[in-house]
């Protein structure tokens, strides 16, 4: 799944290590 940057790919990433964010909020993006 290359579908967005590396940049954006690492940003997701990091935001799914936070609490209280999960796959919905990656879905969301």
């Amino acid at each position: 799944m290359h579908l967005y940057p590396s940049s954006l790919a690492a940003l997701i990433e990091a935001l799914r290590k936070l609490p209280g964010i999960g796959p919905k909020t990656a879905q969301r993006l």
